[in-house]
């Protein structure tokens, strides 16, 4: 199904979606809570360097970091 570089990744047959019963569930931990407002705090701070990136002086600059996949060994 996959070639030898991403044999790791896996493939789900069915997927269902979860009950709003399940999602209130999950939202109402602590462990969610923190991860929820982790999650916005670093999707905060990548806009505000994009948006910085986008204006002068930085705009004629080449890109100066990458995203890479990782992979196992």
């Amino acid at each position: 199904m996959f070639s030898g570089d991403r044999s790791h990744l896996r493939v789900t047959a069915q997927k269902t979606q979860p009950t709003e019963e399940t999602i209130s569930k999950i939202e109402s931990t602590a462990i969610w809570k923190l991860e929820n407002e982790f999650y916005e705090f670093a999707a905060q701070q990548f806009n505000f360097i994009l948006k910085r990136l986008s204006i002068p002086p930085y705009s004629d600059k080449e890109q100066i970091f990458f995203y890479e996949k990782i992979r196992p060994k």
